[in-house]
């Protein structure tokens, strides 16, 4: 996963490419324009307007190496099947299809959500592990079918649940050299959490106070005075993890 900056001055380079080689190509036909050849002489604008051209190539093809090699990025672990039985290797992740790949020399072994119990990858970018289960969720369709979560935590009474999905949004892009603003389209991966009673009742949290206790009312005076005594925000995931984290421990002296 690439920075903003980083595909801020991408989008930027493939801009600049279009408007320098519709340039050269179709508002300056005459070579004369760009060259004296008889002197040997490259007029100072079209230099200019050539060497940007050759690091805004250059600048594409290092970042769609950098994506490509994303897209494939596999992570080392194990997953149990529904079976019984465990494999271990290198792991492709396909959570918007809800499918898990194995990724072997000569094959590519790949398994749905509802042919696995759960999966455990170790994620060298973040430095973690993660671990993935299936639980019956509508998702798509009306109805509930297997549906591939990852675990941020697990309690007798409440967990909290992780689905990644790739997104498309438009972010401004300012063009020191054109002096002015762009907008470019970019595809990004957003997290999003959801809370689970029990494998049958799960739902997508929004991030909102009166959402969150609305849902734990039973306990909802000693976590709004835990909240405020530690200073939490339900928009922090690791203060998210700590209210989870109490709500089970109220409700299991009960």
């Amino acid at each position: 996963m690439w920075s903003h900056q980083e595909f801020a001055f991408y989008e930027l380079m493939k801009q600049r490419l279009t408007v320098h080689i519709f340039y050269l190509c179709m508002v300056v036909p005459k070579y004369e324009d760009y060259f004296d050849l008889k002197n040997q002489i490259i007029y100072p604008k079209t230099f200019l307007r050539i060497l940007s051209v050759f690091f805004a190539l250059l600048t594409i093809l290092c970042f769609d190496q950098k994506v490509e090699a994303q897209d494939q990025r596999a992570m080392n672990g194990y997953l149990v099947l529904a079976e019984g039985d465990t494999l271990r290797g290198q792991f492709l992740l396909k959570l918007e299809d809800n499918l898990v790949q194995l990724m072997e020399k000569e094959s590519i072994k790949t398994f749905s959500a509802k042919q696995i119990n759960t999966l455990n990858v170790l994620d060298d970018e973040a430095g973690l592990e993660r671990f993935y289960y299936p639980f019956p969720f509508k998702l798509i369709s009306s109805y509930k079918m297997p549906t591939l979560f990852e675990m941020l935590l697990s309690g007798k009474h409440l967990s909290l649940l992780q689905r990644e999905r790739i997104i498309l949004e438009t972010v401004p892009v300012y063009d020191f050299y054109m002096n002015r603003t762009m907008y470019a389209t970019r595809n990004r991966i957003k997290a999003e959490v959801f809370l689970m009673w029990n494998e049958d009742k799960i739902r997508k949290f929004n991030y909102s106070r009166k959402e969150l206790f609305n849902w734990l009312n039973d306990e909802q005076k000693p976590l709004k005075a835990y909240i405020k005594e530690n200073k939490l925000s339900v928009n922090n995931r690791a203060d998210l993890k700590k209210i989870v984290l109490y709500y089970n421990q109220l409700k299991s002296r009960q």
